[in-house]
Formats: C-alpha cells, sequence, structure tokens
C-alpha cells in the first residue's frame, strides 16, 4: 500500500556477487534466455531473454534494471574478442505486471583491428573474476559503479 516502504531487490548470475551484496535484497528470479539463428547461418541473431521476480503478497514492481554481459568473438575476417554490456531500465509510478524491450546490439570501432595472427584481445573482462568488488576501488557505492561502467565502455575504440 501507500504507507509501505520501497523495496530494492538484486540478483546476479555471479554467485560471488550474490554473495557480496545479497542480504536482505537478495531473490532469486526465474531465469530463461536462448540465442536465435533466424537465419540458420550458424551466426545468432538474437537473444531472448526473461526473469521472473517472484513477489510477496502486497509487493509492487515500479521500476526494474537490468545489466547484460556480452563477449564478442569474431572468427571470419577479423579475430577478435569484445567484452561489453547492455544497461536496460525502466520505471512508473504505477505497478507492472511485465516488460517488454526489443533492441540491437551494435558494434562500432574508430580504428580497424590489427593485423596479426591469433586472437585480438584490446580489454580485459569487464569484470574482474578474482576481485568481485570493483566499486571499491574508488566508488563508495553500487549506485555509482555501473553508470560510471556504461561510461567506460562507450569511451572505448571497440565498443557496443
Amino acid at each position: 500500500g501507500a504507507d509501505t516502504e520501497p523495496l530494492s531487490l538484486f540478483f546476479s548470475s555471479s554467485s560471488k556477487m550474490n554473495t557480496a551484496l545479497g542480504g536482505e535484497a537478495l531473490r532469486i528470479p526465474v531465469v530463461k534466455s536462448r540465442e536465435v539463428d533466424n537465419n540458420l547461418d550458424g551466426v545468432f541473431d538474437s537473444l531472448e531473454f526473461s526473469a521472473v521476480m517472484p513477489l510477496a503478497p502486497g509487493e509492487a514492481v515500479l521500476s526494474a534494471s537490468l545489466f547484460l554481459f556480452f563477449e564478442l568473438r569474431f572468427t571470419k575476417w577479423a579475430k577478435a574478442v569484445v567484452h561489453s554490456a547492455g544497461l536496460l531500465g525502466h520505471a512508473s509510478p504505477l505497478p507492472g505486471k511485465g516488460l517488454h524491450v526489443d533492441g540491437a546490439l551494435d558494434f562500432g570501432q574508430t580504428k580497424p583491428f590489427p593485423a596479426r595472427s591469433g586472437f585480438f584481445m584490446p580489454y580485459g573482462p569487464l569484470l574482474d573474476e578474482a576481485n568481485m568488488l570493483p566499486w571499491t576501488r574508488g566508488n563508495a557505492s553500487l549506485q555509482h559503479f555501473f553508470p560510471n561502467l556504461v561510461r567506460d565502455i562507450q569511451s572505448r575504440n571497440y565498443t557496443t
């Protein structure tokens, strides 16, 4: 009702992040994903993703944020691996029962890949598995970590 406190829930497919950030905010959703090859050329054309968060009686969803991490692997004309992420968010003053988002993942670059044998990996992973709390290095809160990560990704030479 109108007299209840707002509640933030959290979930990650990384058990290390769930352990670090879980606590009372951790709620495990039902997650399904599927890569789709519409034209049957052996290259995935789209990703279908759904997450259903269980709600307790009286709880309602007014906003949702989703951070998806991608590894793009180029193998045909250039051999490269690029890590990237996408941030989706929606908020409404009215409770919702579902949200459908349709988008495109585009690759952008300002300089060509260097011509070398083997795979070119211009950047390391976005989240270092050895240190799953990167927001503690210079950022005091998780609220600043994700927007800063998006800014850093967008400033790269090779990005989505």
